[in-house]
């Protein structure tokens, strides 16, 4: 099995890569990365936070998904 993870802290990607190294999904892998993000980049990452995903199924097209949470601007003068 190859694959690959990026993430900005180490144990983010070490997450990632136990649950492949299981047998788990990219999916389950992501899981994992996002929720050891969630605790150990607290300041950078968050349930409604933003971020992309792409899924290529084997034999299927490749899906690209988009989710993101703006922030609202503060009125004029405030």
């Amino acid at each position: 099995m190859s694959f690959g993870v990026a993430s900005g802290h180490p144990l983010t990607s070490a997450s990632a890569e136990e649950i492949l190294r299981a047998g788990g999904t990219a999916l389950d892998a992501i899981t994992a990365a996002a929720f050891t993000a969630f605790v150990v980049e607290p300041v950078l990452c968050g349930a409604l936070g933003a971020g992309v995903l792409l899924v290529a199924p084997p034999g299927r097209a490749a899906v690209y998904r988009e989710a993101g949470v703006s922030t609202p601007k503060a009125k004029a003068g405030t």
